[in-house]
């Protein structure tokens, strides 16, 4: 059977199943498939599609009624789900043994049976699964084949189950899924790059749990981990304030070092490192969509001195603020000639 072929019966063995379970209508097509829930069991929706030969993402936004069991997708071959829950709570259940993921937790599962996420009446939950099945074929390697040989040695009894900690950077990724306005191809390619991003997380983040205790993962709490996502957001909408390490540990309780470790482990970046491309960001933003002056875009963003907004707008853009926005008022009348 060619891979499109059985993926096509995986996906609606898959979607019917899923409909049975939710009381609700399934349109019959297979291919990025928005299943609207709204039903005595519960309301919200399913988006599901297939990425490529061997993949297939799942998201469920559900608020229930009463408790339901939804079956995780299923193939003879064996599927590696990897999961994650970006809001509310879910149950995961196996062989009648049950783990509950919490908000911003992953997992990783690999079993030939089937298995459940148990969602709890009156809860709102949100839950992100990627599942990776087994190429049949072992002649050409591929992606989906190297995920499954790094976890085939850790199978016991051909099962393995991994609940990992929280990972707040990932539901960032999740959201580009849900916000992006392309269309057509290149909205294909992009979803593909970043759910190929969001495998890239899990498997690294569950490496981070393995080798050390004392990685950053493990030094700062959720809650620890929500506040410096609200000071990024802080930032972000207000990139003009002067803010210091001194402003934002009295504004969050934390110390310099817990923020400055939670910058780096959320963002890549230094508090200070973080603040100053924000405004990078915005200035080529205004740039691009404004007709305000060089002077006024720098005054504007935050920033004391031209020359230095200058000399960093170039490190990260390759040429001069001037220059950069004389090219987009260019292109801006190319465009309408």
């Amino acid at each position: 059977m060619k891979a499109s072929e059985n993926k096509s019966i995986i996906s609606s063995k898959y979607l019917d199943a899923l409909a049975s379970t939710l009381n609700i209508d399934f349109p019959g097509d297979q291919n990025d498939v928005v299943l609207p829930i709204h039903s005595e069991k519960a309301f919200g929706h399913v988006n599901f599609f297939s990425s490529g030969n061997y993949k297939w993402y799942t998201e469920i936004n559900i608020n229930c009624h009463v408790d339901i069991k939804v079956p995780l997708l299923e193939d003879s071959l064996g599927l590696i789900h990897f999961i994650y829950c970006s809001k509310g709570s879910v149950t995961h259940e196996l062989d009648g043994n049950k783990q509950m993921l919490n908000e911003f937790q992953t997992a990783i599962i690999y079993d030939k049976k089937l298995s459940y996420l148990s969602f709890t009446e009156g809860e709102e939950a949100k839950v992100v699964i990627i599942s990776v099945a087994k190429p049949s074929s072992v002649l050409f390697s591929n992606i989906a084949r190297d995920i499954h040989n790094l976890f085939e040695g850790k199978l016991v009894n051909e099962k393995f189950s991994y609940y990992g900690s929280s990972n707040l950077k990932i539901s960032e990724e999740v959201a580009k899924i849900n916000t992006t306005n392309k269309k057509g191809l290149v909205k294909k390619l992009y979803v593909e790059s970043i759910i190929q991003m969001i495998l890239a997380m899990e498997i690294q983040h569950h490496q981070k749990d393995l080798d050390s205790q004392n990685e950053l993962y493990g030094v700062l709490t959720l809650r620890e981990q929500k506040i410096v996502k609200e000071v990024a957001k802080e930032i972000r909408e207000n990139c003009d304030y002067p803010f210091s390490i001194k402003y934002l540990m009295d504004q969050t309780g934390l110390s310099a070092a817990k923020l400055q470790d939670g910058f780096k482990m959320l963002y890549n970046r230094t508090v200070t490192d973080y603040v100053k491309n924000t405004r990078i960001e915005k200035a080529e933003n205004l740039i691009k969509t404004t007709d305000l002056n060089i002077s006024e875009i720098v005054y504007s963003i935050g920033f004391t001195s031209r020359s230095y907004f200058s000399k960093i707008f170039k490190e990260k853009y390759n040429c001069s603020p001037r220059h950069y926005q004389e090219r987009s008022r260019d292109y801006s009348f190319s465009r309408i000639a």
